[in-house]
Parts: C-alpha cells; structure tokens; sequence
C-alpha cells in the first residue's frame, strides 16, 4: 500500500490563506494583483513569488468573430465569475469599470472553475478571462484567440506561501521544487 502526506487542493484566495494559518496546509499558491500594494506578510510565513501570470480574455476561435461584432455593436457576452472570489474581484476592480463605459455586459453563465470558463468560451457561450498558462495551449492550437489588447487583461503574480519555521525534509523538497526558478525569494 502506498502512503502519501501530500494533498492538492484548490479553494478561493481567502479560504486558501485561512486553511494555511490554521496549518491545514503547508503551503499555498496563490494569485496576486501585480502593482497592487501586497499585504505585510507575518513573520511566522515565507514567501516567494513564482512569477508573472495574466488573466486573458479568450474566445473560441470559431466563435470570436461574432462575440466581438458583438461588442462593437454594444454588447458583451462574458463568462463570469461570482464577486466573492479572487477573479470576480480582480475582473470588477480592472477591466468591468472599462467595458462597462463602452458597452452592456450580459453574463451568460457564471462560475469559479477556469476550466470550465475557458470551455464554455471555446464552445462560444462568450468571452471568458483565463489564467494565461491555462490558454496557452489552447491558444497555440488554435482553439481559441487571445482578446486582451481589446477587452484588457489582468496582470498578476503567483505566489507560494509556507510556515517559515519547521524541519521538514520532504516539506523543504516540494518547496525548492516549486519555488527553485522563482523570481524573487525570502522572508518579506
């Protein structure tokens, strides 16, 4: 029988930073608004940041043509997410207020699932903001087409987390391994 201590998880922002700090978890790996004014980070944590990530508008390819004519003519059909998690604030706080002045958005469906996001885009339900390295491959097949100097993007980190004392020796492996190429390591 094979035994294992390592779990993925995958929750809202907040609920990720409150399983961390009650050490339901070891580590997490969040987004994080870049230029925005991070939070102080506590002494008890340590954080590295594991680089740039954007959150893209796509379309299906075979649909995008009709979803920007769309738009031209005044209306958006979006794929959105609720307001109570990360990428719904994010959307709200940098590119709604925009798209709002040019246009009336119609949410079509809403989620929390990216994936499912940038299918529904794919299947043409409307325009879907993705994590880029979500799109990416996607994009390359031409699945879909990348809508950002348009519609405008969201540039973000990714950021990992973990409780600064410990000694872990298989804790420390999964956290060089993740965070070996990072940007910009330490306590901050």
């Amino acid at each position: 029988m094979l035994a294992h201590d390592n779990k993925l998880r995958s929750a809202n922002r907040d609920e990720c930073d409150t399983v961390l700090f009650a050490r339901g978890a070891s580590i997490s790996v969040t987004y994080r608004i870049a230029g925005e004014q991070a939070e102080t980070v506590p002494a008890f944590l340590h954080e590295t940041i594991l680089g740039a990530e954007r959150l893209l508008p796509v379309a299906g390819t075979d649909h995008a043509k009709r979803l920007m004519w769309e738009f031209h003519q005044g209306r958006l059909s979006m794929i959105g997410y609720p307001p109570d998690v990360f990428l719904g604030t994010a959307l709200a706080r940098h590119v709604m207020a925009d798209l709002a002045r040019r246009c009336d958005i119609a949410v079509a469906v809403e989620t929390a699932l990216t994936p499912a996001a940038m299918q529904m885009a794919r299947a043409g339900v409307g325009i879907a903001w993705v994590p880029g390295a979500l799109a990416q491959e996607a994009i390359r097949a031409g699945e879909l087409i990348a809508l950002a100097e348009e519609l405008g993007a969201v540039d973000m980190q990714l950021v990992a987390h973990r409780w600064s004392d410990g000694d872990d020796a298989r804790l420390d492996a999964v956290w060089q391994a993740l965070c070996g190429g990072a940007i910009r390591t330490g306590l901050t």
